[in-house]
């Protein structure tokens, strides 16, 4: 990732108010160099969406972040990258994909219009240690 990317995508965590993660941006860099991910650029070449996933690519996936930049949400971006990613984390084969969101109707709703369930729905519980704050 070169400097100009760096600074893109600094500017879209920032836009969508993700202030956990550029409060501290080694760790955010140090996060991407151990992940994979995706963007999205508009026109001008600006990153202006990204996906980013954690894997072993043999057993489970977990999608830890999807962003889109305000001027560009609601326009198809996040859907068009999500099947992207999703593409491309079915290619390591059988396994489960996993999604931490806000409990929020519209952000549940996408989710599951890509196929996703509610743990609930599945006899199951998600838990989670939240040690940022």
């Amino acid at each position: 990732m070169d400097e100009k990317d760096q600074a893109e995508i600094y500017d879209l965590y920032e836009s969508v108010g993700w202030i956990a993660y550029t409060k501290n941006p080694d760790r955010l860099w140090r996060a991407f160099a151990n992940s994979q991910y995706m963007t999205e650029k508009n026109n001008q070449g600006e990153i202006v969406a990204l996906i980013r996933w954690v894997t072993d690519q043999a057993t489970v996936v977990l999608i830890q972040d999807l962003l889109v930049h305000p001027d560009y949400q609601r326009k198809g971006l996040g859907k068009k990258l999500m099947q992207r990613a999703l593409a491309e984390i079915k290619s390591y084969g059988q396994l489960q994909i996993e999604v931490l969101t806000d409990d929020e109707e519209t952000t549940v709703s996408f989710y599951k219009s890509l196929g996703f369930r509610s743990v609930n729905d599945g006899g199951m519980i998600s838990l989670v240690q939240d040690t940022r704050y």
